[in-house]
């Protein structure tokens, strides 16, 4: 057997949940109509003086890669103190 809801009662959870939903399709609203404005703008100059964003200075021209017999490549670097060339890669 269920219980029934006294009107008054389900009335008030009625509104709630109609205040519930106005208030996040308020929410919606302005989040669309913020990104309205955004659009409503026109686009600023680019200007980079004031640009916030530097690329890293030009690194120097890489030693040629050497290749193997086993097909991985390797650099030749400067010479040890044994008089041995040292050379870096997977080994």
């Amino acid at each position: 057997m269920s219980a029934i809801e006294p009107a008054g009662e389900k009335i008030a959870r009625h509104l709630q949940e109609a205040v519930a939903r106005l208030h996040e399709d308020i929410a919606r609203v302005e989040l669309w109509a913020g990104a309205l404005g955004c659009f409503a703008r026109p686009v600023p100059d680019y200007d980079m003086a004031s640009s916030k964003f530097r690329l890293p200075p030009k690194s120097p021209a890489k030693q040629p890669v050497k290749q193997r017999s086993d097909g991985h490549g390797m650099r030749e670097t400067a010479k040890n103190g044994n008089g041995s060339k040292r050379k870096s890669g997977p080994m």
